[in-house]
């Protein structure tokens, strides 16, 4: 499509009448049509056309539907990160409830890793799980 080249006023039969003056990108015709018609174009995004027949199209994203899209991409880019937060603290609720569980089994002498119960558990842990510990035999 051509370039804008104006904007007329006129008046006819009482009624102001704005146009909006351009030319035609294929054939190179000067021609207005009525500055409505280029709004609800420039909205909707559908063809339009020279004198001479040529098509025409404003394919460009307006100004309220890239807000829109700002604006939905935001929301998604929330809700991702909410449903995140939540899948993390259901994991750090879990991990901390495995912690609790096996810090009670230990003060109780209860061996994590054989579930067996031991008066003396630090010596247990010391011969039997070192390398579990992350200590050699």
């Amino acid at each position: 499509m051509g370039v804008r080249v104006d904007t007329y006023h006129t008046n006819v039969q009482g009624k102001v009448i704005c146009l909006y003056v351009t030319d035609c990108a294929r054939c190179g015709v000067i021609f207005a049509i009525s500055t409505e018609l280029e709004q609800r174009r420039r909205e909707d995004h559908q063809s339009w056309y020279c004198p001479n027949g040529h098509g025409m199209v404003f394919n460009y994203e307006t100004e309220a539907e890239r807000y829109k899209r700002l604006y939905n991409d935001a929301s998604s880019s929330l809700a991702a990160t909410r449903s995140d937060l939540a899948r993390t603290e259901a994991q750090r609720r879990a991990y901390k409830g495995e912690t609790t569980k096996l810090k009670k089994r230990a003060q109780a002498g209860m061996c994590a890793f054989c579930r067996r119960t031991f008066k003396d558990y630090t010596r247990h842990m010391e011969t039997e799980h070192g390398e579990e510990k992350g200590e050699e035999r």
